[in-house]
């Protein structure tokens, strides 16, 4: 509908008439506040994932989470999960996670900016079932040689790099 110019996400598979240009990718982190009863490492195990209670986030892509999408396309990945409560944000996430007993999934970069400041723990994925989150910027075909929209993908692509490090 000519309404949007350019989109971040991680959906890579899309219609033939848009470009997605592969930006950066982070990993998946579990988190859960330090003084968590029953998590002390900065690893967790495949039966400790599966048995916490889980804050999920709300969006949705094929009936799956971001999360749980990315996991689906790893064969070795078989991460279950209790989602016991959805929300809107990642910060949501970590703000609840502070909180309570529950653990919560997000990105890497959402980890560098609240941890210390919630005091949260922050843990690997379970070993072999690492999982990582794709950005790309997504734009139409016609918009591929346009210098004015070129030169301001360049400067999203390096903000965007620059929260993936």
């Amino acid at each position: 509908m000519q309404k949007v110019d350019l989109a971040i996400d991680f959906i890579s598979n899309h219609d033939k008439s848009f470009i997605s240009e592969p930006v950066c990718t982070e990993q998946f982190k579990v988190i859960c506040r330090n003084n968590h009863p029953r998590l002390s490492g900065s690893i967790i195990t495949k039966s400790e994932f599966s048995s916490e209670s889980h804050i999920g986030y709300k969006r949705k892509f094929n009936g799956m989470s971001i999360f749980q999408s990315q996991v689906d396309r790893r064969d070795d990945a078989d991460l279950e999960r209790d989602v016991i409560m959805e929300v809107s944000s990642s910060h949501s996430i970590c703000m609840i996670v502070a909180q309570t007993d529950y653990v919560g999934v997000v990105r890497e970069s959402v980890t560098k900016r609240w941890a210390d400041k919630l005091e949260l723990r922050v843990m690997d994925l379970p070993k072999g079932s690492e999982v990582e989150f794709p950005l790309n910027l997504i734009y139409h075909q016609r918009f591929k040689h346009h210098g004015d929209h070129a030169e301001m993908r360049e400067i999203v692509k390096e903000k965007l790099i620059e929260i993936c490090s």
